[in-house]
């Protein structure tokens, strides 16, 4: 559960620098309401659905989670530009393109986080269980 909200947080805080960037360069002109706070919430809300491929009951070998990394993506971008397209946010082939390519951004940044956060919480662990078997051996 920590890992979804931790990866959900991490999903809205790049949708919102991703929103700002795209609108910097592609509608400075445009502006927006309050409402569209909410826009990043819900956007990684639509985008936390497509993570239920990575759930399986068994360990998955290499083969089948880089298919599932690849299935999660087409899910993700597919998930992505239907809310927009239903919200009326592909006003031109530019934003569109634009949230495609931040959807691929996002989700490589976040994907290498989490990787990152991992390996240091596996290495905590290590040091921790070394630790226990010195103390141990005394």
């Amino acid at each position: 559960m920590k890992k979804i909200i931790i990866n959900y947080l991490l999903i809205s805080a790049c949708i919102t620098a991703a929103m700002g960037t795209i609108g910097v360069f592609l509608a400075p002109d445009l502006k927006v309401g309050y409402d569209n706070f909410f826009a990043p919430f819900l956007f990684a809300a639509v985008g936390m659905l497509p993570e239920a491929v990575y759930y399986s009951r068994k360990v998955l070998n290499r083969r089948q989670r880089i298919f599932r990394e690849i299935l999660h993506l087409i899910l993700l971008e597919i998930a992505i530009l239907s809310f927009a397209w239903f919200g009326n946010a592909l006003i031109s082939m530019e934003i569109t393109v634009a949230i495609g390519g931040s959807v691929l951004v996002i989700d490589v940044v976040v994907f290498f986080l989490m990787k990152v956060n991992a390996s240091r919480v596996a290495m905590e662990f290590n040091n921790a269980l070394k630790l226990m078997q010195e103390e141990m051996a005394e």
